[in-house]
């Protein structure tokens, strides 16, 4: 079931979606210089996360800006005082239906890129303790733009592939996912690593 996102922004309160979790994993993406500082706990909490990734979005090049409007904006509602709700976003000629300035256009991206990657973005990482095997003797083949781990915990029958899409998972529960996955592994390896001693 799809999570709904709901904040004030300025002068109004805007709600809808919140983005599926491919759609998370490409703001990600494009964010990449923040995602390190806001998960490695130098910001907590959706305000602090705005101001770093509002940063980010006035830094990254037109194109890009564009690109994380028609991920974010599409399906946001702007309220009005007399109770309508009115679309931020045309995506048919990818532009503004509301009127409102750059920099507020910036800092409304910020806050919907925060709402909707705050649990990701504030949860505590968990690094899987490795055993004493040696590096790998082989090249591993992934899917490019890191889509491997995003993919990673269908292939291990966790979820379905469909709940990446409607909502019902996002990045948050991908990464604990795949967290578990690496245990499992790691456990996996030291089992074997000590059957392999006794013998």
């Amino acid at each position: 079931m799809t999570r709904t996102i709901r904040f004030i922004f300025g002068e109004h309160a805007y709600s809808g979606p919140a983005l599926n979790a491919f759609d998370q994993f490409e703001c990600l993406n494009l964010l990449s210089q923040i995602s390190e500082r806001v998960r490695a706990g130098k910001a907590r909490g959706t305000l602090d996360q705005v101001g770093l990734i509002a940063s980010a979005v006035e830094a990254l090049d037109e194109g890009v800006t564009e690109r994380l409007c028609a991920l974010c904006l599409p399906s946001l509602q702007q309220h009005e005082a007399d109770g309508d709700a009115v679309p931020v976003w045309d995506a048919d000629v990818t532009d503004l239906v509301v009127d409102m300035s750059a920099a507020r256009l910036l800092g409304l991206l910020a806050r919907v890129i925060a709402e909707n990657l705050q649990s990701y973005l504030a949860r505590e990482r968990f690094e899987v303790p490795r055993g004493a095997d040696g590096p790998l003797s082989y090249s591993v083949v992934e899917l490019p733009n890191g889509k491997s781990w995003l993919l990673r915990p269908v292939e291990a029958g966790m979820c379905k592939f469909e709940s990446l899409l409607d909502g019902t998972l996002d990045l948050n529960h991908v990464a604990l996912m795949n967290e578990a996955i690496s245990v499992r592994v790691e456990n996996e390896t030291r089992a074997r690593a000590a059957s392999q001693e006794k013998q």
